[in-house]
């Protein structure tokens, strides 16, 4: 009978800290980390950092859900990005059209892709 109060005790025991553990660290919300991502590759572009922003783009993409057509324009931009900084005898490369197509990118929901399936 002792034991299996030894084994309740520390069962409950058990429970409540990892309860108190998930409470101590709330969980972070999907919209803070895909604007903190969009911030890191708006950052990324205005430096010229090619293979940040082409890294911060796909995590992005990974966290929200863009149509297919859009992120394509992103990354030939991207593309275009790179291949200037690239290149040894770079032209300059404005980057603002890239951040313009980054802040009209649009999020799709799921009737998006249904209607256009049909």
């Amino acid at each position: 009978m002792t034991a299996l109060f030894a084994v309740l005790w520390l069962a409950f025991m058990g429970l409540w800290i990892r309860e108190k553990r998930r409470s101590a660290f709330p969980p972070i919300k999907t919209n803070d980390k895909s604007q903190a991502s969009k911030n890191k590759l708006i950052q990324a572009v205005q430096a010229s950092d090619a293979i940040a922003a082409h890294t911060h783009f796909e995590k992005w993409c990974k966290e929200e859900r863009f149509s297919a057509a859009s992120i394509s324009v992103v990354k030939k931009e991207l593309e275009a990005m790179s291949a200037s900084v690239m290149r040894q005898h770079s032209s300059q490369w404005d980057s603002r059209h890239l951040l313009k197509l980054i802040e009209s990118m649009q999020t799709t929901t799921d009737s998006d892709e249904v209607l256009a399936k049909l």
